[in-house]
């Protein structure tokens, strides 16, 4: 019989997997049903997905028809992400786990914040903007603590490695889109900074479903222990 740990990664790993997918999948419906116009990838924000009127903002023309499509993928996401950190998390000794958790927990309020709160001129506007600021930067951040700890679950160095680096290129990046906000092409950088998130929830979810399965009881009480 599998040890309860492993099961509890294996779970924990496909929500992970299921974060990022659901994410990616509900941006892309959303900016393929865009049509007067059509929606540009290096020039819309993702928020635009998401706004539920025609308008016209920032010198950007709105029209986003499967708009609830993108909000939901912000509420999915955050939840799952949440879920899947906990799940994984939780089986590491309680004080190397509780600024990750934190940090996830800024993540999914940012998240959801920005789907309730779609961004363009009404008085929920500002709410937008304080949540888009918590979840790319807590988001990051999380990743980063969660990379750096994967190794007391199933020691492979090239895991915190690439969580270093993906947080490092989304935070710039987020610097980046706050310096030149008003950019034709700033959208690039905001979606650089998000992207590593998601690209990581997809990466690390297979990584650990994978290992867990090939884990012996033993070796997970030693990772741990070690």
């Amino acid at each position: 019989m599998k040890n309860i740990n492993q099961k509890i990664l294996q779970a924990g790993s496909f929500l992970f997997i299921l974060a990022g997918v659901v994410y990616l999948l509900c941006e892309a419906i959303s900016a393929y049903a865009w049509s007067n116009p059509s929606y540009q990838y290096a020039i819309n924000y993702i928020s635009d997905l998401g706004i539920p009127v025609e308008t016209q903002y920032a010198e950007r023309t709105i029209n986003s028809p499967l708009y609830f499509v993108m909000n939901f993928g912000f509420f999915a996401n955050g939840i799952l992400f949440a879920i899947a950190y906990f799940m994984i998390m939780n089986t590491l000794p309680s004080k190397r786990k509780i600024i990750g958790l934190a940090l996830t927990a800024i993540y999914a309020i940012g998240i959801i914040m920005v789907g309730m709160f779609p961004g363009y001129d009404w008085w929920g506007e500002p709410f937008h903007g304080i949540g888009a600021m918590l979840a790319i930067v807590g988001g990051n951040l999380s990743i980063l603590c969660s990379g750096l700890m994967s190794h007391r679950i199933i020691p492979q160095k090239w895991v915190s490695t690439l969580s270093v680096i993906f947080c490092i290129i989304g935070i710039i990046s987020f610097a980046l889109f706050i310096g030149i906000n008003n950019n034709m092409h700033a959208a690039v950088f905001e979606r650089m900074s998000v992207y590593t998130i998601m690209v990581w929830c997809i990466i690390f979810g297979l990584f650990v479903q994978v290992k867990s399965r090939n884990m012996n009881v033993s070796d997970y009480e030693g990772n741990i222990k070690g």
